[in-house]
Order: structure tokens, then C-alpha cells, then sequence
């Protein structure tokens, strides 16, 4: 489903559904969800819906089952600290590669741009790139005699709609949360104004000056390191989310086991509760609100990660094959 198709992205379902799924917190997320589970389950044990009593398949539940999943729930959080150790690690040579790579892609930026220092966080490199691609396209619209209007006009439109672009570019920081950063490069504009750039080139290349033409290929490579980059920016910043869903996965999942283990010790055997009727029904729902706190918090994190590699999948020069729907 696509969330932007025929709607207004400004609407408030469209704002609710960019913050559940995108920019709001995942703490606070988990925190709602649990709380909404919580109430929901208090009054329909209160009214005698369901029930947690000696009876009832709670202790089962909880002694068997729900401390199961919890530790299936640890299992995928070991995975996932395996997933970001992978690369961390290598030998002196993959990491000298890395080096290189990312030395050379800042060398090539700071010699088209005449700037012998660029930014070292990414965010703001990506804005430098986006400053010097603004500078490159305000060269270009100069009036020629050998030209007719049209192809004037033609790349008049081109460098106002690539300054458009650029100037969005320019407005990341590295004091932006990583999901806004990666929302304002989502969409498909960095592969549409590539592709403009290569048929300019190729079908105006007669009636281009050699200055422009020049101009034309440092904008090809700009647009290049722009997504390369933004893919670069997505994996670092993903892998931050996942190692700070593992800490916190530590954090809930450890009160959830010894809930899960202690609650069916209220139960005794051929005999009521071990606590009074509405004080043993206010803890139990306690804990099964403890107890799924874990889970609750792995959705809402993998729920962000999902729709973030829904809608960024490709890199240039293809489009993502489903447009980003909060287009800036």
C-alpha cells in the first residue's frame, strides 16, 4: 500500500501515520501501546470478560509460554548484535579499503568544490555536497547566439529545478534526528534529475559549450555521491537503531522474565489465590502488561526499519520501485 497514492500528506491521519511509523519515538510508542494493552485488559477482567483466576490458563501461560517467547525474543536480539558486530569487524585490509574509499569520495568533493576542508559528519557533508551541486547549476543558464530559445529555456528549467533540489539537500545538519535526514533524501528526485542530466548531455551535447558540458559531468557526479552517501548515512544510522533497540531490549526484557516466572507463584495448589481478589487481578494484568513490553518494543522499532527500506530501497540512477509518500 502505497500511504502517499491520492492523499493529502498534510492531513492529520497522514501526520499520525508519518509519526507511528517514522518520526516519533519509539519509547514513547511502546509506552502507548502498553498502556492502551493495560487498560484494555483491566477492564475486561473487571467486568468478567476474561478471567485470571485459579481456573483460568494464566499460570500456564505465563510459567510456559510467555517465558518461551521471551527467550526466543533474546535469541533475535543476539542475532541482531551479531548483524552490527559484522561490520565492525575486519581484517587490516578490508578497513584500510574503507579508508581509502571514504578518503577518496571526500577528495573528490573538496576539488570540485575548491574547498580544501569538507565537513566530517555526514549530515553536513551531505549538505556541502548539496552547497557545491547549487553552486555548479547557477553556472549553467548562460545566453548563447548559437542556440535557439528552446534549448535555452530547456536549461533554464533544468537549473531551477536541480537549485530546487539542492537547496533541500542543504537544509540536512547533523543536529537533525537520522529519520528526518534520511526523509528529506527519501523520493525519487535524486534519480530523476540524473537521469534529466544524462539526456541533456547526450541530446544538447551539439549545442552545449564545453564549460557546460564540463559543468554537466561534475553535476552527474555530485548527484552520484548524493545517493551514494545517502545509503551510507541510512546503514550507519539503522545500525544505531538496532544496537539501541538491543540495550534497550536488555533493559525490559529482564523485569519481563521475572515477572513471568514469579506471577504464577501466587497460584497455590487446591486452594484460592494466594492474594485477595481485586489486589491478584490488578497484579496479574500488571504483568501481563510487563511481560509484553518486549514485544511491543521490537514492533516499534522494526516497524520504522521496514518502512524505511520499503520506500529506500534503490540507488541511482533507478527510482524506488514505491515513491516515498511524504515527499518535503
Amino acid at each position: 500500500m502505497d500511504l502517499g497514492s491520492g492523499r493529502d500528506t498534510n492531513s492529520y491521519y497522514d501526520y499520525l501515520a508519518r509519526w507511528i511509523l517514522l518520526e516519533g519515538n519509539r519509547l514513547l510508542l511502546t509506552g502507548g501501546v502498553v498502556l492502551g494493552f493495560f487498560l484494555l485488559t483491566l477492564f475486561l477482567v473487571s467486568y468478567g470478560i476474561i478471567s485470571v483466576g485459579p481456573q483460568s490458563p494464566i499460570q500456564s501461560i505465563l510459567g510456559s509460554g510467555v517465558v518461551a517467547g521471551l527467550f526466543s525474543l533474546i535469541s533475535v536480539t543476539l542475532a541482531i548484535n551479531q548483524l552490527i558486530s559484522s561490520r565492525v569487524f575486519g581484517s587490516l585490509d578490508q578497513l584500510q579499503g574503507k579508508l581509502e574509499g571514504g578518503s577518496d569520495l571526500r577528495d573528490t568533493v573538496s576539488e570540485i568544490a575548491d574547498h580544501p576542508s569538507p565537513p566530517i559528519r555526514i549530515a553536513n557533508f551531505i549538505s556541502f555536497v548539496g552547497e557545491t551541486m547549487q553552486e555548479q547549476a547557477e553556472c549553467l543558464p548562460n545566453d548563447h547566439d548559437f542556440r535557439d530559445d528552446a534549448i535555452q529555456e530547456q536549461i533554464q528549467s533544468y537549473s531551477s529545478d536541480l537549485t530546487a533540489y539542492a537547496e533541500t539537500v542543504q537544509q540536512i545538519s547533523g543536529e537533525m534526528p537520522a529519520e528526518k535526514v534520511i526523509a528529506t533524501l527519501a523520493g525519487p528526485d535524486f534519480a530523476h534529475h540524473l537521469n534529466q542530466t544524462d539526456e541533456l548531455r547526450s541530446k544538447q551535447h551539439e549545442n552545449l559549450t564545453k564549460e557546460e558540458r564540463e559543468i554537466l559531468d561534475t553535476i552527474a557526479d555530485l548527484l552520484g555521491l548524493i545517493t551514494i552517501f545517502r545509503q551510507y548515512y541510512k546503514t550507519i544510522a539503522l545500525h544505531q537503531e538496532l544496537a539501541q533497540l538491543s540495550r534497550q531490549f536488555i533493559f525490559v526484557g529482564l523485569p519481563a522474565v521475572i515477572a513471568a516466572l514469579l506471577a504464577p507463584l501466587l497460584y497455590k495448589t487446591n486452594s484460592p489465590v494466594a492474594l485477595t481478589s481485586y489486589p491478584h487481578e490488578l497484579v496479574i494484568v500488571i504483568t501481563l502488561a510487563i511481560v509484553i513490553t518486549p514485544l511491543v518494543m521490537l514492533m516499534a522499532y522494526m516497524l520504522r526499519i521496514a518502512t524505511i527500506f520499503r520506500y529506500t530501497v534503490s540507488v541511482a540512477p533507478f527510482v524506488p520501485p514505491i515513491e516515498w509518500p511524504w515527499s518535503e
